[in-house]
Order: C-alpha cells, then sequence, then structure tokens
C-alpha cells in the first residue's frame, strides 16, 4: 500500500485534502528520520553501553516522529465520512512503513529472545498502552 492509493482509495473532499497534506508531510518525515540514521553496528573502538545508547537515541528519534504520524492520523480520521473511515481502518496503517528488522539479520537472530505467539520474552510491554496519546490497540484509528 503506498500513500497515493491510499488518498485515491479515500476520496477526500477539498476541506480533507489539508489534513490529508499535514498527515503526508509526517509520513515522509518519518520515513526520512529513518533512512538518515548511521546503523549501529558493533565495534571494537567504541564502548558497548555507547553503541547501545546510539541504538535508543535511534529509536527514540522514530518513535517521536511516528508520535507525530499518529497525531496527524488522529486529526485526518476525525474528518473522515464513516466509508472513509472504513477504508483508513483496512488501508492506513499498510501505507506507514514499518522497517521491520529481517529475521535472522544482522541485529537480531531469527528466534533469539521470542517465545511462542512471537512476543519479547521477559514480560516487556510497550509504554503506550491504552492511556491518553496512546494508540491502545488501535480504537482510535
Amino acid at each position: 500500500m503506498t500513500l497515493p492509493l491510499l488518498h485515491d482509495r479515500l476520496a477526500l473532499t477539498t476541506a480533507q485534502q489539508t489534513l490529508w497534506q499535514v498527515f503526508e508531510s509526517k509520513v515522509e518525515a518519518y520515513t526520512e528520520t529513518h533512512y538518515r540514521q548511521k546503523p549501529v553496528l558493533p565495534s571494537p573502538e567504541d564502548a558497548a553501553p555507547h553503541q547501545i545508547g546510539r541504538m535508543v537515541d535511534n529509536l527514540q528519534n522514530r518513535l517521536a516522529a511516528l508520535e507525530e504520524v499518529e497525531a496527524a492520523a488522529k486529526t485526518l480520521y476525525a474528518s473522515l465520512a464513516p466509508g472513509q473511515q472504513k477504508t483508513a481502518n483496512q488501508m492506513l496503517l499498510l501505507a506507514i512503513p514499518t522497517f521491520a528488522a529481517v529475521a535472522g539479520g544482522p541485529n537480531q537472530p531469527a528466534e533469539e529472545g521470542r517465545r511462542k505467539g512471537g512476543k519479547p520474552e521477559g514480560g516487556m510491554r510497550s509504554h503506550r498502552g491504552a492511556g491518553p496519546g496512546g494508540m491502545g490497540g488501535g480504537a482510535g484509528l
């Protein structure tokens, strides 16, 4: 799914176009944030905690950009008619890049750190949950 395809499927009104443009610019900024970051790779010259700190910085920057996408999506979604919302429910998430790591890639072994069901081990949960500002399982979108 691409943003132009989603745009076409939503059949936005003139009034909704401005909100779409804001949403689209936030998705583009999120994408640019990902691609301009230098990957964090192991290095004998760089202390391990510093390497991890750089990884945290990268993820925090991406999260901040994604939260801006979320805010723009909420505003756009609120302006949509029920039929458009149904289309958004089915397609909006698919138009946002996830940049998922390939299983077994250089930064993540295929099965290490996973348990049945694909959830991380150790009971870790998202800090966002269903509270204010969080996606809460997608109920807001």
